[in-house]
């Protein structure tokens, strides 16, 4: 059973993905966009990493969240890291780019919380205790079966 929580962070994978796009498509044609990539050659090995690896986090793979967030994290966090160590003041662009360089980070780990947490879940409650408790819940109706006299005739 999968959460809104894991439907939504799937979402924002993809349109994260989908901006990261057109930001290298961007670069690559040398239009005049608000954010740039750091490194190329990083972008877009990231943005063929992340394929695979929402396919993985949609089908609640622990694997596919952890690709992600090694790779992102190696990519956003090293331009984090530069950005608050360089001494320097940022202007708007920078500004901009941070924004979108904290979205990478929070991402990842937001998605490899939720996959963490879609695997240990497990409801409890009337409707769903036949099938994680099922001992209990077999005895009782066992017991109410056992009851039941039906005569065949």
């Amino acid at each position: 059973m999968k959460s809104l929580a894991h439907y939504l962070t799937i979402i924002f994978i993809i349109m994260f993905w989908i901006f990261r796009v057109v930001v290298a498509v961007s670069a690559t044609y040398e239009i005049d966009f608000w954010v740039k990539p750091t490194n190329m050659t990083m972008e877009i090995a990231l943005i063929f990493i992340t394929i695979p690896s929402v396919i993985l986090i949609s089908r609640s793979n622990i694997i596919g969240s952890v690709i992600y967030f090694i790779s992102s994290e190696a990519y956003f966090g090293y331009d984090l890291y530069n950005t608050f160590t360089s001494g320097s003041a940022l202007s708007y662009e920078s500004y901009i780019g941070l924004i979108f360089t904290l979205i990478g980070v929070i991402l990842p780990i937001a998605s490899i919380i939720v996959t963490f947490l879609e695997k240990t879940y497990q409801p409890t409650g009337k409707k769903t205790d036949w099938f994680y408790k099922n001992k209990e819940t077999d005895r009782k109706m066992d017991e109410r079966v056992d009851k039941n006299n039906y005569r065949i005739y």
